[in-house]
């Protein structure tokens, strides 16, 4: 049988990213990249806003593809390993359950990425400040360090100059 979509009240992923630490909240968007090394994913808003999101099990990643428009319920989060700590975290909604997936090809805007930077600016960047929200476009290179035992790899962006700027990418099994 052929069920219309509840409609969920529901807020938007900017409302998401400026609602309290530790507060419940529904949000609807567009299914995004998966997370590196954690069950979730970056949910982007229509505006192009985004946030991470942190499920509990994969069980909740059935059926989601990129560019999905779904609802979902979770903790509005600080995410950071000791909370004592002057970085500023990520911000991100964690114990995200899916509440409707009204699935679709939907393109997530790209019109908030900061495409200006380099990759010197990336390494310039306060710790103290959340840039877990921003989405930077950097052009560079990718370079390969294969070893015996392990293979890293880095990005390398050189400026006008000829100097390199290396930056290493978290690498696993």
């Amino acid at each position: 049988t052929y069920e219309e979509a509840k409609e969920i009240p529901s807020i938007t992923v900017a409302e998401a990213i400026a609602a309290d630490v530790d507060s419940e909240v529904i949000v609807e968007g567009i299914v995004g990249p998966s997370v590196v090394n954690k069950n979730g994913f970056y949910l982007f808003g229509e505006d192009g806003s985004v946030i991470a999101v942190l499920v509990d099990s994969t069980e909740q990643f059935v059926g989601l593809e990129i560019g999905h428009t779904v609802v979902l319920k979770g903790m509005r989060e600080r995410y950071v390993k000791n909370d004592a700590s002057a970085i500023a975290g990520q911000t991100c909604i964690v114990n995200a359950v899916i509440l409707t997936n009204y699935y679709g090809d939907t393109a997530y805007s790209t019109e908030k990425f900061v495409t200006d930077k380099t990759l010197a600016d990336m390494y310039a960047l306060d710790e103290t400040v959340d840039y877990s929200t921003t989405v930077f476009v950097v052009t560079a290179t990718i370079e390969v360090v294969k070893t015996a035992y392990y293979t890293n790899i880095n990005i390398v962006w050189t400026d006008e100059t000829g100097a390199k700027t290396t930056f290493g990418l978290y690498c696993s099994g």
